[in-house]
């Protein structure tokens, strides 16, 4: 999930196995440049967000892939679910990569304690039969992670950024970004 210590998870994995992640091009090539070449360090790939294919077949080959699944997205490939009592597109990756890739899902979290981070993995028991009912448990355990530890979570993304047809929309509409 998206913490301000997202990159230091991908470092501190890296030193058991090798693993890889997707990230989208920033607008700011300057932000992109210092992104890429730092995750590139650190990575055996960075996939892009239209190379779900590539990726499903990376991981049916064993490799691990590091996977946010906590922003919205937008609707294509993504289906509303709960999260903290509101409808919150979520992306349906994490079951397909479960199903498709037959890998297993993990949440990864960090926490800050004094001067020391502490990494954790969480294996998702994900039952692959239901894409509705396992990203419910996704973002339950989404929610533990928030709920006791606040600090440390993304909390200006806008996760409610799109809503359902009958709700009405979550933020006031000079936060949302016009796009032209």
């Amino acid at each position: 999930m998206h913490t301000p210590n997202l990159d230091l998870v991908v470092r501190v994995a890296s030193l058991f196995m090798p693993v890889s992640g997707m990230a989208r091009t920033q607008s700011n090539k300057i932000v992109d440049n210092l992104f890429k070449a730092s995750r590139k360090k650190f990575t055996e790939r960075i996939f892009e967000p239209n190379e779900i294919l590539e990726l499903l077949n990376f991981l049916k080959n064993g490799k691990a892939c590091l996977y946010a699944p906590d922003q919205d997205y937008g609707y294509k490939g993504s289906i509303f679910v709960d999260f903290f009592g509101n409808k919150a597109l979520t992306v349906k990756f994490p079951f397909l990569a479960a199903k498709r890739a037959n890998c297993d899902v993990y949440l990864f979290s960090t926490r800050k304690k004094g001067f020391r981070y502490h990494v954790a993995l969480e294996k998702l028991l994900l039952k692959k039969e239901n894409v509705k009912e396992d990203l419910k448990i996704m973002n339950s355990k989404i929610e533990e992670y928030i709920l006791s530890n606040p600090e440390n979570y993304l909390w200006f993304h806008r996760r409610f950024k799109n809503r359902p047809e009958s709700e009405a929309p979550f933020y006031p509409s000079d936060l949302l970004r016009k796009r032209t």
